[in-house]
């Protein structure tokens, strides 16, 4: 399964995101030869020969393009040769050649023996020329289920014909699409509506009447009587079970390259460590400055209690800001407690992890201390618990 958004750590190059996620999902029984040949043949056939050693990009790193980091989110699901290989939207946010290359690397794999599956999003003609079947969905009721290059012929048997100078993706979509009736409805009583007047059938009837009429004919047509044939052919014959095919690394292989990589992203990311030691170094220079010879007698205790509720202060934002953007289930903690904490709190975006606002162990002997400063006591009382809650798991289990 390969998702819209491509989730890659942009200091590494092509070659070693592929290369790390063949350390952390193959068998260490397979040589690193034969390891390092899948990863070289998968770059090849996904025509990333030309940036393999580009790295990936993020704020400060100019990378690859959109359409190679989507080409490297599915070769990175190719490693493990997958049979089935179900994609969501991949061609979004992408130009039309990028769009093109990308539907047009979907259509080699499927001819290589894998189902591809892929919901696509605003295809060109071009791009939709490409797709063998076609399955249109609206409303959870099949409209159609067929041949691709046969839709437009099914659409033109009903009475909705494909105009000549229009994508029939678009045409598809405005017959099954019910949003268009608003749209309509709000352009009524315009002048612009009054004065142009059209032969398409689809603005003499609602959206919804044309589902129903589409709908009831497909259930009638031949296309309907041979995919079902089809699925009871399927379903005759006796297939194997399949095995998970989750990660087959053992968990020394897995620990010791997450760590490596994570050495190698933050030693490359400006952001991650440098720029965060630099900011570290002027505050204690700013702080260090403001309390220069603070005084150790009785008239100096106002002084010294302000510069520890400021070193407090700053404990808390270093442990706020540390290691963001981690789920809170990788963390130890069951799935949607940690949004439910933080949306509750208002302490930091659901996105960013709970670990993160978490004063580490040096830090919970001057938990209520930290209430002098203007937080809520509501705060501490969840995450107290909420550090507890790995404990009870485990008690639990």
């Amino acid at each position: 399964y390969v998702t819209q958004d491509d989730n890659l750590i942009g200091t590494l190059t092509v070659r070693e995101t592929i290369g790390y996620s063949a350390l952390l999902r193959l068998p260490d029984k397979m040589p690193r030869d034969d390891k390092r040949a899948l990863v070289e043949g998968t770059i090849v056939e996904m025509g990333l020969q030309d940036c393999a050693d580009t790295v990936i990009g993020n704020w400060h790193l100019r990378g690859v393009s959109g359409g190679e980091k989507r080409r490297v989110s599915i070769a990175l699901e190719l490693l493990m040769r997958p049979r089935l290989l179900f994609l969501d939207e991949p061609t979004s946010g992408l130009d039309s050649s990028s769009a093109f290359f990308v539907t047009q690397t979907l259509r080699g794999l499927a001819r290589d023996g894998r189902t591809v599956i892929a919901s696509i999003h605003q295809p060109s003609s071009e791009v939709f020329e490409l797709f063998d079947m076609l399955f249109l969905l609206s409303g959870g009721k099949n409209v159609y289920f067929g041949q691709a290059a046969q839709a437009c012929e099914f659409f033109a048997e009903v009475g909705f014909p494909c105009p000549p100078l229009r994508n029939p993706s678009d045409h598809f979509l405005r017959c099954v699409n019910s949003d268009f009736d608003k749209v309509k409805a709000t352009l009524k009583g315009s002048m612009k509506a009054r004065i142009e007047r059209s032969d398409d059938p689809l603005d003499k009837i609602t959206t919804s009447e044309a589902i129903r009429k589409l709908v009831s004919a497909y259930n009638r047509s031949q296309y309907y009587y041979a995919a079902r044939e089809k699925v009871n052919d399927i379903a005759r014959i006796k297939g194997t079970v399949m095995d998970s095919r989750g990660s087959q690394a053992s968990f020394l292989m897995q620990a010791c390259t997450l760590t490596r990589r994570s050495f190698i992203n933050m030693s490359r990311d400006f952001g991650y460590y440098w720029l965060r030691l630099l900011i570290y170094l002027l505050v204690t220079v700013c702080i260090g400055t403001i309390y220069l010879d603070v005084g150790t007698k009785y008239t100096s205790i106002l002084g010294q209690g302000s510069m520890c509720s400021i070193r407090l202060w700053i404990r808390y934002l270093h442990v706020h800001w540390r290691i963001p953007f981690i789920r809170g289930r990788n963390e130890g903690f069951p799935a949607g407690t940690v949004e439910w904490a933080l949306r509750c709190c208002s302490i930091c975006d659901c996105q960013h992890h709970l670990c993160s606002a978490i004063p580490g162990p040096d830090m919970l002997h001057v938990r209520d201390s930290m209430l002098l400063h203007g937080a809520p006591s509501s705060w501490f009382h969840t995450l107290h618990l909420l550090r507890l809650e790995p404990l009870r798991q485990c008690h639990r289990g």
